[in-house]
C-alpha cells in the first residue's frame, strides 16, 4: 500500500517535473497532501495525480483544515513603513473603524531603528489600547532570502511581537519561486514560531495562478496568504480578481486576508467592501482620518 503514491512523490524530483509550469507543479504537491485540485493541464501531471489518487499510503497527511488562519489575521491589520507616520488620530480613527492589528517594518529600511526605538517607548501603550503589534519585511528581494528568515525569527522573538508577516513579491515568483522554501528553512533554522503570513501579489487576471510557492504557506498550520489587492494603484486589481488568482494557485478563500491600498488616504472603497473576510490596509503612513470612516464595516 501506497508504492504507487510513492513513485508520483519520486517523479517531483525528476526534470520533467522540473520544465512544469507552477500551476502543475501547485495541483500535484496539493494531491499529495490529500486535497482534490481541478485537472492538470500537462499529460505528464495529470498521471502523476492519477497515481496519487490510485493508491495513497495509510500515513498520507489529511487535508489541509477548513477554517486555518490564526486569530491575529482574523483581526483587521494596517501596516506601517514608520510607526511615527500612523500618529495618534489616524490609530484612533482606525480603531474605531475596528481595525486592531499594526504591522511594523523591522528590517531592510532606514525606519528600522527608529521603529524600535518606538515600540520600546510606546509599544505597551499602544498594546493597553487593544492593539496588537507585529513585524514586516521583505525577503529575498536582493537579500539572501535563508538568511532572512533566521534574522526575522530572531527579531519577533526579540521584541515580543503578536506575528510576523514575510514580503514576497514578483521577485519571489518565476526563477524566485525557491525563495519561499529558502526563507521558511531559514525561519525554522533560527528558532522561528507562528503566528506567519505572508504578504504577496494579487493579480488583473482571475484566470491564471501567479507563479509563487503557496504551498510552503499553506503547509505552515495557521497561516495567513494576505495577496495585495491594491485597487488604487491599478482598479483592474479587484476583490474578484484576487480571490479568482488565488483559488487559482490552490489557495483555499478561507486562508486569505486581502491587504487594500489607499493613495492619499482614498481608494475604491466600495469594491474593498465586498470583501467580508479579515484585511489590512496599505499604508496607515498614507491614510487620512476620513480614510477609517469609509472603510467602517
Amino acid at each position: 500500500m501506497g508504492e504507487l503514491h510513492d513513485i508520483a512523490v519520486a517523479f517531483t524530483k525528476t526534470d520533467c517535473y522540473e520544465r512544469l509550469g507552477n500551476i502543475d507543479k501547485n495541483k500535484i504537491q496539493a494531491e499529495l497532501r490529500g486535497e482534490r485540485r481541478p485537472t492538470a493541464g500537462s499529460e505528464f501531471a495529470k498521471q502523476v495525480i492519477r497515481l496519487a489518487r490510485l493508491d495513497a499510503p495509510s500515513g498520507t497527511p489529511p487535508p489541509l483544515p477548513a477554517s486555518a488562519i490564526d486569530a491575529l489575521w482574523a483581526r483587521d491589520g494596517v501596516f506601517v513603513r514608520s510607526l511615527s507616520s500612523f500618529h495618534g488620530d489616524l490609530r484612533d480613527a482606525a480603531r474605531a473603524a475596528g481595525f486592531t492589528v499594526i504591522y511594523v517594518q523591522l528590517d531592510h529600511s532606514a525606519d528600522v531603528q527608529g521603529n524600535i526605538n518606538e515600540l520600546a517607548s510606546i509599544g505597551a501603550g499602544l498594546k493597553a489600547q487593544g492593539w496588537k503589534i507585529a513585524g514586516w519585511a521583505t525577503y529575498g528581494q536582493g537579500t539572501d532570502a535563508a538568511a532572512d528568515g533566521q534574522r526575522h525569527a530572531g527579531i519577533k522573538r526579540d521584541l515580543g511581537l503578536s506575528g510576523w508577516v514575510a514580503n514576497g513579491e514578483a521577485w519571489a515568483e518565476g526563477d524566485g519561486y525557491g525563495k519561499t522554501a529558502e526563507f521558511m528553512q531559514g525561519w525554522l533554522r533560527g528558532g522561528g514560531n507562528g503566528p506567519l503570513a505572508v504578504s504577496c501579489l494579487s493579480s488583473d487576471n482571475p484566470n491564471f495562478a501567479r507563479g509563487f510557492d503557496y504551498p510552503t504557506w499553506l503547509s505552515v498550520p495557521g497561516a495567513a496568504v494576505m495577496p495585495q489587492t491594491y485597487g488604487a494603484s491599478n482598479p483592474a486589481y479587484t476583490v474578484t480578481n484576487a480571490v479568482a488568482t488565488m483559488q487559482n494557485g490552490g489557495v483555499p478563500r478561507n486562508r486569505l486576508a486581502l491587504t487594500f491600498d489607499v493613495i492619499a488616504g482614498a481608494g475604491p472603497f466600495q469594491n474593498y467592501k465586498t470583501w467580508t473576510g479579515p484585511r489590512s490596509i496599505w499604508t496607515g503612513d498614507d491614510s487620512t482620518v476620513d480614510t477609517w470612516g469609509a472603510l467602517a464595516r
